[in-house]
């Protein structure tokens, strides 16, 4: 953006450098001082000229109508008061013989020294008497000078006192004399010489009391007409007069309060410019002002010369913080960009795999369990019926985990739901409704009250629910049925605030013209859609073909059959020329559907060859259906039968069947975004045979307003759009800048390609096919960063293009502005290389996505698995067929030495033991977890002791108990670090221990195995198969007693469940268990 934004301000060779804080500008800053710096350009004359202005320093706040129509009469009143100076002023330059222009500060310290001393010295030259008290008579001595006792004496009378003052006092008031004489520009009268002779001093002129009584009373009200003018002017010291005003010569403030009343009309022109100075100042940027006029003769346009200095320190500032923008380069990210795009999709297929895998783990693999109540065994005994089968809720309730196993997903409808899965067996993570705008609500409250979340798809232009076309009957007659729309759950959870997002690409249409109208009409254009390669379409697109023998059979049969005839034809002849697409028939209404099958039926019959197509099933087989039937389908090539039109007296009812019903325009919206490539309009009548003015239907009004744009083959000018545009029209002056050096080059461009939000930014007309796009350029601006994803930027957007023939090329701003030639010169090598491909106009078919691969899995039979048998020996089970995590038991051989000594003491007459501990850890390492009367019974063979004593086993606990790396809980034994549980089943004719010297904890994980893999046991049957897997065809008495124990375990941690006499995991996925837990 910034990039372009400097392109598009390359005229500009000279900008200040203004001073902005870009962190911290507002947006709306920006925006303003752009504005200012606009109009400023509108009254460039005044700006430049903005000092000269008569006005210049005037605030503004006091220009109102009253000022404009008193200002005059407010500055001929001042002059008139210095005019009342005038005779003051005169008798004080004639006796203190001064010609210099008085003003009123040297007016105002005459009678304020008058106040205060003596006017009588001023008319002397103090300057001389001063230095010789400053100089002369700093000694102590100075008494016994003549001179000095003169200059006292003089001082005395002059200041008509008759104390004597000290010496400091003297010097002091000489000082105020002498700076008050410099201030009012008063020159000598006499020399010392003519007062010496003439002492006692004599005054030359009287000035009494009431002179200055008068001199005082005007200069008061001088300085309050001076408040004023400050008021008005803030800053006349500094700004215009460049000195205290009060300073200034009356001559001087009539001059200038005579330029003000000479040019009154120039306030108007002030109060233009330097409220744009007032605006800035708002912004804390009146600098920028300032700035500007410092260079005004050097800038031609303010306002973009402003623009181009903050984007250029815009730009410095974002490459400071991101060093990353700052080293771009092109073909790196281009190349970054590729292996994104092979690992996107390397990890869609990678995660369509992971899925399948994952679900073919949850899938029962063996039958290892061969127990009557099983859930597998139940499902395959009601497969083998004939007779007598279960209902499928009951046979569902009976085996809930095996079918969610089996299916995870299940697809069904509503009311399916409701009737076959039981709320309080079924309960899913998500409910997903498809085409929701169909659903009732109390359809679908059984589904949602069995999951834990939902998902509602659907769109509200669509089909709702409706009673249309329920009842089918001789008398139905489908032109003046009542329809009723019902409300819908989509409808519902829009209103009640749930959090909603819209799915605004659109990949189904390969030609914009497919959707724009819907887009424009019913999605207020917030779909985005994407531009075709061709803008001269061919077998593409929308198209409308009349038929004018078509007689619509009003009252009677409510068939058009020359129109269904030439339907049929049309059918007919698209299978001859475009076997390869799939092909759909929708009809206005059900009569016109049957009268379409039959036509096609008898065409059939002389076109035998074509029945493979027309009897084709399946997601992309041949169809004829109506308006309240086809959401849902979609096909490559959709014909559209209007069916209505003129009876056989030549008249037009304004009867559309549904179209004419509240809700209508949804169902003609369902009708018309069917296709992918072309949508062909077969109709008896045109749009403008169509009277609205007669009928409040909207459905109806939008009819028209589609058949009128099915007339012009999809013309975007009749839905009130463009798609392409010929002039000069572009997202950025980026864009303007390419386009403009490509048009120098002699190619034929179209901008902004596209009639939705997305847009293609330029493309470059074929040489060839001039009904073609060779290339599209886009280059990184908003359309670029518009989606929300890199795998929708990046991947899926330039895909689509590609499929629909698109070769795009991308132009990065940074490379444009460092090195426009090298970019050029790509565009240019890449359209030689494509114009020299040997390319056809004609609609090549391309899909969007291929065929989804798929790993391949081995279809699950019920019946796959061989029989798991058991061999009888020496009343031992070994199952052949044992799931993965069973591990064989392996007995711990090795022969020690005899670690138990006995040693006689006298004192004590006790035996000594040894330590076992060596030995116990030994035989933990192989039999881990093991039970304590199994560890006896190793230790007793590995040290061939044939009984062990009480104080033997004594010794072997307390071994046990200090020993670091083993661990005891109850009369298990297992080592520290174990978390798994095994399960050991006996080898066969090999050592089998007893059932009750097993471990609970390691029953209890077999019996975890067991469910698992046989998904629900009777208590009985759990048993029974537990003492199974660790060899023991049966179990009872103390045994079963056992294994109830591992069972109680396993419901204490809440492991398992038991439900209507049926044991199953509380959580099949969870079946392995860590003695962390138990």
């Amino acid at each position: 953006f910034i990039h372009g934004k400097l392109l598009g301000l390359k005229d500009i060779s000279f900008y200040p450098k203004y001073l902005i804080d870009v962190k911290n500008i507002t947006r709306r800053a920006f925006t303003t001082i752009l504005q200012i710096f606009n109009r400023i350009n509108g009254v460039r004359p005044l700006f430049d000229t903005y000092f000269e202005n008569p006005w210049y320093g005037f605030d503004l706040s006091h220009l109102t109508f009253d000022f404009r129509n008193n200002i005059i009469f407010e500055f001929e009143d001042v002059i008139k008061i210095i005019d009342s100076f005038k005779p003051f002023s005169k008798v004080i330059q004639e006796n203190l013989q001064t010609k210099s222009d008085l003003s009123f500060f040297q007016l105002n310290a005459f009678c304020e020294y008058e106040e205060q001393n003596n006017i009588d010295l001023l008319l002397f030259d103090v300057e001389e008497i001063l230095i010789r008290f400053t100089k002369k008579y700093k000694s102590f001595l100075r008494s016994f000078k003549s001179q000095y006792r003169r200059d006292v004496k003089i001082l005395k009378n002059l200041l008509h006192i008759e104390e004597k003052l000290k010496y400091p006092d003297y010097r002091e008031i000489l000082k105020d004399a002498l700076d008050y004489k410099k201030m009012i520009s008063i020159k000598n009268l006499q020399s010392w010489e003519v007062i010496d002779s003439k002492l006692p001093w004599q005054k030359i002129i009287v000035f009494n009391s009431e002179f200055f009584k008068s001199l005082q009373k005007l200069l008061n009200k001088y300085r309050n007409k001076l408040g004023y003018l400050r008021s008005l002017f803030p800053k006349i010291d500094t700004k215009i007069f460049h000195k205290d005003v009060e300073k200034i010569a009356f001559i001087e403030i009539i001059e200038w309060l005579r330029q003000k009343i000479n040019n009154e009309q120039k306030i108007g022109e002030w109060d233009t410019i330097d409220s744009l100075r007032v605006e800035f100042k708002d912004f804390n940027y009146e600098h920028l002002f300032f700035t500007a006029l410092e260079f005004q003769s050097r800038i031609p346009n303010l306002s973009r010369a402003f623009e181009k200095r903050f984007y250029i320190q815009y730009l410095d500032n974002i490459y400071s913080q991101n060093p990353a923008l700052a080293k771009f380069k092109s073909d790196k990210f281009t190349s970054l960009l590729r292996n994104f795009r092979t690992l996107d999709k390397r990890h869609i297929g990678v995660s369509k795999q992971r899925v399948s895998y994952l679900l073919g783990e949850s899938r029962p693999k063996t039958q290892w369990v061969m127990a009557p109540s099983s859930s597998i065994n139940l499902l395959k005994r009601e497969l083998s019926k004939k007779r007598r089968i279960k209902p499928i809720r009951l046979l569902f309730s009976q085996i809930p985990n095996l079918i969610k196993s089996l299916k995870p997903c299940l697809l069904m409808s509503p009311l399916s739901i409701s009737k076959y899965l039981k709320p309080d067996i079924f309960h899913f993570d998500l409910v997903l409704f498809d085409e929701a705008s169909q659903v009732r609500p109390e359809d679908s409250i059984g589904a949602i009250m069995r999951s834990n979340q939902a998902i509602i798809v659907g769109d509200q232009k669509q089909l709702p629910p409706t009673s249309f076309f329920q009842v089918i009957s001789d008398e139905y007659d489908e032109d003046d049925y009542e329809d009723v729309d019902f409300e819908n759950i989509l409808e519902k959870f829009s209103l009640s605030n749930f959090p909603d997002l819209m799915l605004n690409h659109h990949y189904r249409s390969r030609d914009e013209s497919l959707i724009s109208f819907s887009n424009y009409h019913f999605y207020d254009n917030r779909l985005y859609t994407f531009p075709g390669i061709t803008h001269n379409k061919e077998n593409i697109g929308i198209e409308f073909e009349y038929v004018p023998t078509g007689v619509y059979d009003r009252g009677k049969s409510r068939r058009n059959i020359q129109e269904a005839r030439r339907v049929a034809e049309l059918v007919i002849e698209h299978f001859k020329i475009n076997p390869e697409f799939s092909l759909g028939v929708i009809a206005f209404s059900q009569a016109q559907q049957e009268a379409i099958e039959i036509e096609v039926e008898n065409l059939l019959r002389d076109n035998i060859m074509y029945e493979k197509f027309i009897n084709t099933m399946g997601l992309e087989g041949f169809f004829v259906k109506n308006l309240e039937n086809v959401q849902g389908d979609e096909r490559d090539f959709m014909f559209f039968s209007v069916g209505y039109g003129k009876d056989l007296d030549g008249k037009l009812s304004l009867n559309f069947g549904p179209l004419n019903r509240v809700g209508g325009e949804r169902r003609l919206n369902v009708a018309i975004t069917r296709a992918r490539y072309k949508v062909k309009i077969i109709s008896s009548i045109y749009s403008s045979e169509i009277d609205i003015s007669r009928t409040k239907s909207i459905g109806l009004r939008l009819f028209k307003q589609y058949l009128e744009y099915a007339e012009h083959k999809g013309e975007i000018s009749y839905i009130k759009e463009r798609n392409v545009s010929f002039d000069e029209d572009f997202d950025s002056p980026f864009e303007a800048e390419v386009y403009n050096t490509l048009i120098k080059l002699g190619y034929s461009i179209h901008t902004q390609i596209g009639c939705s939000g997305f847009k293609i930014d330029l493309g470059i007309v074929h040489p060839k096919y001039p009904g073609k796009y060779i290339i599209g350029i886009e280059c990184d601006g908003s359309q670029y960063h518009s989606p929300f994803s890199a795998r929708d930027r990046d991947r899926i957007r330039q895909e689509f293009l590609e499929s629909l023939g698109w070769t795009i090329h991308r132009i990065w701003s940074y490379d444009w502005v460092t090195n426009p030639q090298n970019e050029i010169s790509k565009i240019i090598k890449l359209v030689e290389k494509l114009e020299s491909q040997d390319l056809t106009p004609n609609l090549k078919k391309k899909k969007m996505h291929d065929s989804i691969s798929r790993t391949p899995t081995k279809k699950f039979d019920i019946h796959q698995f061989d029989k798991a048998f058991e061999t009888k020996s020496r009343k031992r089970i070994v199952f052949q067929d044992l799931p993965k995590d069973f591990k064989k038991f392996k007995k711990h051989t090795k022969k020690h030495r005899n670690v138990f000594r006995t040693t006689y003491y006298s004192r004590y007459g006790m035996d000594y033991v040894g330590d076992p501990r060596s030995i116990i850890e030994e035989i933990l390492s192989y039999e881990s977890p093991i039970h304590i009367k199994e560890l006896y019974k190793r230790i007793s063979e590995c040290c061939n002791v044939p009984r062990l004593s009480p104080k033997m086993k004594s010794t072997i606990d307390s071994s046990v108990k200090k020993a670091q790396g083993l661990v005891r809980k109850g009369d298990t034994i297992k080592t520290r670090n174990q978390e798994e549980i095994p399960v050991r089943y006996p080898a066969l004719n090999a050592y089998k221990r007893p059932i009750l010297n097993i471990p609970v904890e390691e029953i209890a994980q077999g019996i975890c195995y067991l469910l698992r893999d046989s998904f629900s046991l009777d208590e009985s049957e759990t048993i029974l198969y537990a003492g199974k897997i660790f060899g023991f065809s049966s179990v009872s008495g103390k045994s079963k007693e056992h294994i109830l124990n591992a069972l109680q375990l396993l419901s204490r941690k809440k492991y398992i469940i038991k439900e209507r006499e049926k044991i199953t995991l509380a959580d099949r996925n969870d079946s392995k268990l860590d003695f962390r837990l138990i």
